[in-house]
């Protein structure tokens, strides 16, 4: 499996290498109830960066 790592440029960012060598980027945010969320935006192959989830 790929290993998690959240940035530390961008808040509420956060990325995983995946088995195939891509990395994976998910959006994280909490709600004003405190839960938290945590959603795949899209792949570095499918054209975003560690940036582009913001």
């Amino acid at each position: 499996m790929g290993t998690n790592k959240t940035s530390q440029k961008y808040e509420g960012t956060r990325s995983k290498e995946l088995n195939n060598g891509d990395i994976a980027y998910y959006a994280r945010w909490s709600d004003k109830n405190g839960n938290r969320f945590e959603k795949k935006v899209s792949t570095k192959a499918g054209g975003w960066s560690e940036k582009k989830p913001q």
